[in-house]
């Protein structure tokens, strides 16, 4: 039974009241967004017009220019709204925010965890009309009232804020220990490249949504306008202020452009949650006192909000969106980048002499002393890793003399003689297309071929099965080799190819394994189809030690989980970008060790954390119930971190096994533990990708304006649970963004049998299917273990819900319609779950075993499991790579659809803007490297000599060869140098 929250009574209504109560309807009726008399419609026009700025000379257009009150009475000028609602006096209403006692502003405060602001500021327009009452008078027009400085921070150029010192929100110990002074140098055009080629894509999507909502308001009849000193305002435009970050009332996601707005509340929408309701769907939520039927908020006289009344509103002004858009087409045309959006924009031929200035190599961005690759150099390696082959075979147990390696042999010897007629600008496949073909033609029939390697959700097709696909890949440059070769001996070789490949198969049915790829969800629908954009998803690539080491020569590292995860063995080696951008890529995890040689041990010390900070209070998890502890002093937690006897007990007297989630909850990890934060930044390895400010961090393009998203670092405290097998620390789940977790204490309880302790934790390692080099980590070279990770491919994420929501369903669950299995963190896979879900669905994970010192580094999207076997302090730092762009962009709209309740529903990446934003940056670096480039070449021509013709008195030039500035007309080609045959004649 629901409680009826409780009305408070009401008291009989004065005189003074029915007063009251008159000019507020009375307001509401001069505020109501009407129909239009007389638009204005300034989108054809730039914002540096001659119009705008005759109508901006009639109006204050920034806070900064506001003048005395006296000379706002004679004038009548319209201003920006510069304060809070309840600060204003006449017939001013108030927004939302400025409504709300204090009472309910802490109570908001408290739930949400953000700060109540006021949704008018920088943002209304107020002006005094004759009699000298202040009134409303619409508000900012994005064209009209954005200056140059508003449009710097959108628009890519000279003049735009590249990359900003953020180091003010720091304290003066984390200073000095952070990188301040970047600068153009440190964005150079192969970064740019890159960047503009993972993400061009992802914006083209931003953009097309936009337009298709800018398009269909346009063609409205009953469009809604407001009345302001100007006109009839049908878009109004919301200017970015510093440190505050517009959400959607309904989502909270993060609102990037176009939204909607409530004039006369402040309410405000995105574009999915408006469509949603025009469409009449549901939401999934509480609605809640002070919300409708579809959970939207009431307005301030409590009435109901609906589409057709609300404005829509931009955030970026003027037309920079389009502006930008096309400047990226023009770009990745004459750059020849690489593009799959459809976008109908005419084509402009590739620039020779800008597309020599890319290497294609981002490693000498890290590493300035990395050589490039030569044609030559692959060559030798591949042949290299030919020739060596089978010395990697009998590493794993291979016979030499088998009949599938010497097909295997034929395959790649013919692969690599057909590809030097390849014109492919791309060789990201053929690192690993060596170990792939030879894995798939000599692997055991019981062992699968990588954790699904096939396409999946959300980016393909959610019903191919993990294991075919690879082998159809290497199918496929099987046949592709057949075609260019003679085809009678390719053909012979194609059908041993098949013949083994189908017995292959057929003795996996034999042995139980289910065949997948037929097989269809069941249990689980995605709701919204993901757009496909640009190439297929790269295989997962299977290495062994002989081969990667021709490759990675200067590279210390090791291969786990049977060849598919890559562990490097040196942190800090800055060779290290290489071979982890292969692996990274295909969206393979990757274990780095011995990050703790490079950390302060004292630091990371339990008693270090008890003696500074054990007076705190803050909420514990109880791992064998799941229930929150609430409100306890840290000291004890710590006490009982390696003291079984001081731990707290439950209500029947047992130790509880605890967990200290997510510390610091609040602030930022930087000013709480100033000195551990820079021993930690000097530690992580690969820090462009790992460092708040790393090139390779997507999150750092965020201007200085923007709220920083909070990516860290966080730390995860928690008891071992060995003697607990089917209670896991942390149950399957994903995040939105990329993570690096590092090992920085391993911790045995001092009290109790230690040594049952230590065979439990071995027998789980036993267990968890770990390969045998991992156990030799902790059975021959006596590492301790800490937690036991299990990480599984983000293609594989809907066959992981369907297999959960037939389980629930088995155990007579009954599932909610916004229900989702893996963000609800409801499930740890057991043995048997794991084993049912590579029997049924063909998906294997990466089992991996963290131990002191290791760093794991999980891809976006990633679902993965933990738990500690003994008590473990881990610290995680999140980060945005180009690589996982895309999963971030729909793993936004997944969190969407949550409820309130989830930890992910809140969009806090602002994965939007930092597209955007790195767009910007990289368009930036390429237009200033390509007027440098012209400039140059335009400098370099030949100075042309004349002559006066004996024949017709008129100048005589000789020109050799063509133009070399391919953006000229052939009319105008340079001038050589006079011969002296010519001067002769």
């Amino acid at each position: 039974n629901k409680k009826v929250p409780k009305k408070r009574g009401r008291k009989p209504r004065t005189t003074k009241d029915v007063k009251a109560k008159e000019e507020e309807e009375e307001e509401e009726e001069d505020y109501q967004p009407r129909q239009k008399k007389k638009r204005i419609d300034n989108s054809k026009s730039s914002g540096d017009s001659d119009k705008n700025k005759k109508r901006r000379n009639n109006r204050i257009s920034t806070i900064e220019d506001k003048p005395s009150e006296d000379i706002l009475l004679k004038s009548g000028k319209s201003f920006i709204q510069d304060d809070l609602c309840i600060r204003f006096q006449g017939r001013i209403t108030k927004c939302r925010e400025c409504r709300l006692t204090q009472n309910q502003r802490e109570k908001i405060c408290s739930i949400r965890s953000i700060t109540v602001f006021c949704r008018f500021y920088a943002f209304r327009r107020m002006q005094y009309n004759k009699s000298g009452t202040l009134v409303m008078a619409g508000f900012n027009d994005p064209f009209i009232d954005a200056d140059d400085q508003d449009i710097q921070l959108w628009l890519p150029g000279k003049n735009s804020s590249l990359i900003q010192t953020r180091t003010n929100t720091y304290t003066e110990e984390t200073k000095k220990h952070t990188k301040k002074d970047w600068d153009k140098g440190d964005f150079d055009i192969e970064l740019a490249y890159q960047i503009i080629r993972q993400v061009g894509d992802q914006f083209c999507d931003l953009v097309h949504q936009e337009k298709s909502v800018s398009q269909e308001h346009s063609e409205r009849d009953d469009i809604v306008t407001v009345t302001s000193d100007l006109g009839e305002q049908s878009v109004i435009w919301k200017r970015v202020v510093k440190g505050i970050r517009e959400m959607c009332d309904l989502c909270d996601t993060t609102l990037f452009n176009y939204h909607w707005t409530c004039g006369k509340c402040g309410f405000v929408v995105c574009i999915d949650c408006y469509e949603a309701r025009k469409k009449g769907t549901p939401v999934w939520t509480e609605s809640g006192k002070g919300r409708d039927k579809f959970a939207w908020l009431l307005c301030a006289n409590r009435q109901t909000h609906t589409p057709e009344h609300l404005l829509l509103t931009q955030i970026i002004p003027a037309d920079c969106l389009i502006q930008i858009d096309q400047r990226l087409h023009e770009c990745r045309n004459e750059w020849g980048i690489p593009k799959y959006c459809s976008c109908d924009t005419a084509c402009k031929p590739v620039n020779e002499n800008l597309k020599c200035l890319i290497k294609g190599d981002l490693v000498s961005v890290m590493n300035g002393n990395a050589q490039l690759e030569t044609k030559t150099d692959k060559k030798s390696k591949k042949e290299s890793v030919s020739e060596n082959s089978s010395e990697s075979g009998r590493a794993n147990g291979e016979d030499k003399n088998s009949p599938l390696n010497w097909l295997a042999d034929v395959a790649l010897q013919n692969q690599d003689k057909n590809e030097s007629d390849s014109d492919s600008d791309s060789d990201e496949d053929q690192d690993g297309a060596h170990s792939t073909l030879r894995e798939l033609l000599i692997r055991t029939p019981h062992k699968p071929n990588g954790s699904g390697s096939g396409p999946n959700s959300p980016d393909t097709d959610s019903n191919t099965a993990s294991g075919d696909a690879t082998a159809s890949g290497a199918q496929g440059n099987l046949n592709n080799v057949a075609k260019a070769g003679k085809k009678s001996k390719m053909d012979t070789l194609n059908e041993v190819i098949s013949s083994v490949i189908e017995h292959s198969v057929k003795k996996g049915d034999d042995s139980g394994i289910e065949d997948v790829k037929s097989r269809e969800l069941k249990h689980f629908v995605r709701r919204y189809k993901c757009p496909q954009r640009g190439r297929e998803p790269l295989p997962i690539r299977i290495m062994t030690l002989t081969e990667s080491k021709l490759l990675y020569p200067d590279v210390p590292h090791s291969w786990l989980c049977d060849g598919k995860l890559l562990r490097l063995l040196e942190p800090n080696n800055p060779k290290n970008y290489r071979i982890f951008q292969d692996q990274w890529k295909r969206g393979q995890p990757v274990l780095v060790s011995d990050v703790h040689k490079h950390l302060s041990k004292e630091l990371w010390h339990p008693d270090s954390f008890s003696d500074d900070f054990g007076t705190q209070k803050n909420d514990l998890v109880n791992c064998m119930t799941g229930n929150l502890v609430p409100k306890q002093p840290m000291y004890k937690f710590w006490d009982g971190f390696e003291h079984s006897s001081k731990r707290l007990k439950d209500e029947q007297g047992n130790a509880m096994l605890l967990k200290l989630k997510d510390w610091p909850s609040k602030g930022d990890f930087a000013d709480i533990l100033p000195t551990r934060f820079a021993d930690l930044m000097e530690s992580l390895p690969l820090s462009e990708y790992t460092h708040r400010y790393g090139r390779l961090n997507l999150a750092s393009r965020l201007p200085e304006t923007f709220t920083r998203p909070d990516l860290g670092p966080k730390m995860y405290n928690a008891y071992g649970s060995a003697l607990f097998p089917d209670k896991g620390t942390t149950n399957l789940h994903l995040d939105v963004s990329d993570a690096v977790n590092v090992m920085v204490y391993v911790g045995i309880s001092k009290d109790g049998d230690r040594e049952e302790h230590i065979q439990e934790a071995l027998k789980a390692v036993d267990e968890a299917s770990c390969d045998m080099l991992t156990r030799r980590r902790v059975r021959e070279q006596g590492e301790i273990p800490g937690a036991l990770w299990h990480i599984y491919s983000a293609r594989d994420a809907d066959k992981i819900r369907d297999m959960l929501n037939s389980i629930a369903i088995e155990q007579g669950a009954r599932l909610e319609p916004h229900h989702d299995p893996i963000h609800d963190q409801s499930f740890y896979l057991d043995k048997t779950m794991r084993d049912k879900l590579y029997r049924d669905y063909g998906v294997e994970g990466y089992t991996i075993l963290q131990c002191l010192g290791d760093a794991v580094f999980v891809p976006a999207g990633a679902p993965h499991q933990v738990r500690n076997l003994h008590n473990c302090i881990k610290v995680a730092e999140d980060f945005v790579s180009p690589e996982n762009i895309s999963h971030c962009f729909h793993l936004t709209q997944e969190f969407r659809a949550l409820s309130d309740t989830h930890t992910n529903h809140e969009d806090k990446l602002q994965i939007k803007n930092i597209i955007y934003h790195a767009v910007k940056d990289s368009l930036t670096i390429l237009e200033t490297v390509k007027e440098e480039t012209l400039a140059k070449l335009k400098s370099d021509k030949p100075s042309s000599a004349t002559t006066t013709s004996a024949q017709d008195g008129k100048a005589s030039s000789a020109s050799s060869g063509p133009s070399q500035d391919n953006n000229k007309t052939g009319a105008s080609k340079p001038k050589q140098k006079i011969t002296n045959k010519n001067a002769e004649t």
